[in-house]
């Protein structure tokens, strides 16, 4: 199976499940953050990181603004280049934040049936960071595709202590206050 035919079968996936780029990020970082987000308990308001990002989102000057009806939420698209751009208030979380934007990538790329490839922008700064749309990362998706199946068929899963819980904004729903 090659790349297009692999994003194609994400795209069909993601469209019968309902899964949007943030899952994605959110599986690569812990289950069962994957899980509260698909199952929409998540406490963004109440996040300062989270707040501001928000913030960001809405008073940055925005360039390559994305047409309605695509099915899909990046940032920006730059269709002569061929590139989705997902931006970040900080540099942390490098993986989940590119295969947040690489699944953008993935479904522009069974879209058009040409290759796309994803950049990773941080606000305030120059840093960008292009990704480029491959046979492995489409496997990841895939299967952090495959395992929002099994996680919208259980109960919560088990919460579990990892150096991102701190800084998560779902901490709330995790861990009592009094636990840290």
């Amino acid at each position: 199976m090659g790349i297009l035919s692999k994003a194609e079968t994400l795209r069909e996936i993601s469209e019968e499940l309902d899964l949007h780029g943030l899952y994605f990020q959110h599986a690569a970082l812990c289950r069962r953050r994957a899980w509260l987000h698909l199952a929409g308990a998540t406490h963004v308001v109440r996040n300062a990181r989270a707040r501001r990002g928000l913030a960001l989102h809405e008073t940055e000057t925005r360039q390559g603004e994305v047409p309605r009806g695509l099915g899909i939420a990046p940032d920006a698209i730059d269709f002569g280049r061929r590139l989705v751009i997902e931006r970040k208030g900080g540099p942390g979380a490098r993986e989940a934040v590119a295969r947040q934007a690489l699944f953008y990538a993935a479904y522009m790329t069974a879209a058009t049936g040409e290759r796309w490839r994803a950049e990773v922008q941080v606000y305030g700064t120059r840093a960008r960071t292009v990704y480029p749309l491959t046979e492995e990362v489409l496997d990841r998706l895939l299967a952090d595709a495959r395992l929002a199946r099994e996680l919208l068929a259980e109960e919560a899963p088990e919460a579990r202590r990892i150096s991102l819980c701190p800084q998560c904004s779902c901490h709330e729903l995790c861990w009592a206050p009094s636990e840290d």
